[in-house]
């Protein structure tokens, strides 16, 4: 009995803790960009797969001048021609104070003398996020594997009273 009393409070405060972590996600934001050809692509999203429609995406250079201003689409897409062969900083602005920065080198830029002219190219720039599985729905799982467990539980302390005949509870 003190054994399954343990587990229970285990349990209870990994979920309290895991429920009191979600808030932090809240203000999240990703902004994930590649480069394909002369255009650099983004794409921006929330933690919980949410698209960031009409957010504000500013390119700036390595000297932190502003070189273009744009705004994310209703998928969350923006996609800018390459400016020029210097280190990028891509910053997303979205709504509520949400904001999220990306970098891109000159090299995954494919400056003239370098990863362009080799064939090279970045497996970070080369691949988009495919499959984003949002947290609430990964607490849906444990909750579920949680509470047939739960009733796997009852059913096996119940058939084992009623073997010893303490009650057909």
């Amino acid at each position: 009995m003190l054994h399954r009393n343990r587990l229970l409070h285990a349990i209870v405060t990994a979920l309290v803790v895991l429920l009191l972590s979600m808030p932090a996600f809240a203000h999240k934001v990703n902004i994930f960009a590649w480069v394909e050809g002369d255009t650099v692509h983004t794409e921006s999203y929330f933690p919980d797969g949410r698209v960031v429609q009409k957010g504000t995406v500013s390119v700036y250079d390595s000297e932190d001048s502003l070189l273009l201003k744009g705004v994310t689409d209703e998928e969350g897409l923006f996609s800018f021609p390459v400016p020029k062969g210097d280190d990028l900083t891509i910053v997303l602005d979205a709504s509520m104070g949400h904001r999220a920065t990306y970098r891109l080198s000159a090299e995954e830029l494919g400056g003239k003398e370098t990863a362009a002219a080799h064939g090279e190219h970045s497996l970070q720039n080369s691949q988009r996020p495919k499959d984003r599985v949002p947290a609430v729905k990964i607490l849906c799982g444990i909750g579920y594997i949680m509470s047939i467990m739960g009733l796997s539980m009852y059913f096996y302390e119940k058939r084992k009273k009623k073997k010893k005949g303490l009650g057909s509870g």
